[in-house]
């Protein structure tokens, strides 16, 4: 399936206005497309009635939303999503460039995002410019895996942070971030309302995670690596901030 040169105008402040959604599909091309949504710009799922996500890719895109710009998974991630690339994108507004979710038992895998230049400005209390987030939608969910992500050559602006959570059971492996710029600005601290924050994609399993002060945050991961990241500083930042938080990483 090829999507090429599409644009589309939905309302930023309209309920559930996504603007493509990809649901269990296989060998997808999408590019040169100008997107506007006040819901997840351009997402991958897998509800239970579908099939895998597989090869997947997504390049030359501008976007501007109220929420997620380029996503896989959250509540539709039953099945699996793998072999995904994220490239040569602009996102002018969202609340989170880059964000994958696990929360239904899929494994998420052999992800790429590369070359990317995003705002991540549009809800203060969840702006994360990369957010990566493993758990289960209810108890008796189980939990899937995330797995082999590359991220690479980003320039982020943001008064949120890059947040990257797995969980005590399951941890996410084999996440790596390369040559990221991370601009902060009136940067919105998370603590201590961060401890009982409640949304459904806001890593509802990690309390401490949430309201730790740095600009990023690490938990439950195996074999995370980090290299040439650099995070600049502007406007009001508080005190106690790191450039990174870790816990329980090996």
């Amino acid at each position: 399936m090829l999507i090429d040169g599409v644009r589309i105008r939905n309302n930023l402040f309209g309920p559930n206005t996504d603007g493509i959604d990809i649901n269990g599909c296989r060998d997808v091309r999408i590019s040169n497309c100008l997107i506007e949504a006040g819901d997840d710009a351009i997402v991958l799922k897998t509800t239970k009635d579908a099939q895998p996500c597989e090869r997947v890719v997504v390049t030359n895109c501008i976007i501007d939303t109220n929420c997620r710009a380029l996503k896989l998974g959250a509540h539709e991630s039953f099945l699996d999503m793998r072999d995904v690339a994220f490239s040569n994108c602009v996102v002018r507004q969202s609340v989170a460039v880059f964000a994958l979710y696990c929360r239904n038992g899929g494994i998420l895998e052999n992800i790429v995002v590369s070359n990317i230049t995003g705002n991540a400005f549009s809800n203060p209390d969840f702006n994360q410019p990369i957010h990566i987030d493993l758990g289960c939608c209810k108890g008796d969910t189980k939990l899937g895996q995330i797995r082999n992500v590359s991220i690479s050559n980003l320039i982020l602006h943001s008064n949120g942070r890059v947040l990257i959570n797995g969980d005590p059971a399951q941890y996410v492996e084999n996440i790596s971030l390369d040559n990221i710029q991370l601009h902060l600005r009136d940067w919105f601290d998370p603590h201590p309302a961060g401890l009982t924050a409640t949304g459904r994609q806001f890593s509802p399993s990690a309390p401490e995670a949430r309201a730790a002060r740095a600009a990023m945050v690490v938990q439950y991961a195996r074999n995370f690596h980090a290299s040439n990241v650099r995070v600049i500083k502007n406007g009001e930042i508080p005190q106690g901030f790191v450039d990174i938080w870790q816990k329980d990483c090996v």
